[in-house]
């Protein structure tokens, strides 16, 4: 099927937009660990260091006890290599999605870019892999909520921003898996239940960004499905198809990877709430 290159366009601005908010949430988490185990590492160590932290190790920055402020953490997190980028003038503001909002305000120069370009910048053992720079970061998380127990601001706003990065990337992959879906014959007469993510203020299109991803219990429990055989097993049966249809299709290569993607970031929230498996 051809689409025109309006269309195409706008598509892959929507997509570029989606990725910002991830990409924005994904920070905030990071940031927020990182606070947490300065707040660890100066109840555990009697002379605090940041050669002792395990996220952004020996990064010198303006803050408190040589630690990075928030600008600076946003310039290492934009960072190729060890080419320094524009250091952005952005504050922490008063919530998660007001600050989410301000970094995607950001652009030009100060733009944050859609990858993690070099996430061993942030955790030396993620071998440069962005789902194991979350992974490393969800450890160290675990490790500080077992000291710090949930007094601690910080933990509540990266274990927040986690899901919030969670349920982006559920919403950026059902803007292509529920149309398809819908065409499927086994599935085009079920009338799906979402649940909708509240949008951050800022950045550019986000009136036109797809914040939705499937509500499993909302549909089961709809009222109009009662004719779908086994509509408790809904689920699996999606996944099924995901497998045996959906990944073997012309756009089964890029769902594959992005279905991963949201494997592993869940994984990271496990490995949060739970600490690592033995």
């Amino acid at each position: 099927m051809k689409i025109s290159l309006c269309l195409a366009i706008c598509l892959l601005t929507i997509q570029a937009a989606a990725g910002g908010i991830r990409g924005a949430y994904e920070r905030l988490f990071v940031w927020y660990a990182y606070q947490a185990e300065i707040e660890y590492a100066r109840g555990k160590h009697k002379t605090f260091s940041i050669n002792d932290l395990q996220i952004c190790p020996g990064k010198k920055g303006k803050g408190k006890d040589d630690t990075l402020t928030f600008g600076e953490f946003l310039e290492l997190s934009n960072r190729n290599g060890n080419a320094r980028a524009a250091l952005p003038k952005v504050g922490l503001k008063g919530s998660l999605g007001e600050t989410a909002g301000a970094i995607l305000g950001l652009n030009g120069r100060y733009a944050m870019k859609p990858r993690w370009e070099t996430p061993n910048n942030i955790v030396p053992s993620a071998k440069n892999r962005y789902t194991n720079m979350l992974k490393e970061v969800a450890k160290v998380l675990a490790k500080c909520k077992k000291e710090l127990g949930n007094n601690s601001k910080d933990i509540g706003l990266a274990s927040e921003a986690l899901d919030r990065v969670n349920e982006w990337r559920l919403a950026d992959y059902d803007l292509n898996r529920v149309p398809a879906l819908k065409k499927d014959p086994n599935f085009k007469k079920i009338d799906w239940k979402f649940w909708t993510i509240k949008k951050p203020k800022g950045g550019q299109n986000m009136d036109h960004i797809w914040n939705e991803h499937i509500d499993w219990q909302g549909t089961v429990d709809n009222a109009a499905n009662s004719w779908y055989e086994d509509i408790a097993d809904i689920e699996k049966h999606v996944l099924d198809w995901e497998r045996n249809t959906y990944f073997q299709g012309p756009d089964g290569a890029r769902a594959k990877t992005h279905k991963n993607a949201i494997v592993e970031v869940q994984k990271a929230i496990n490995i949060s709430n739970n600490g690592p498996s033995c």
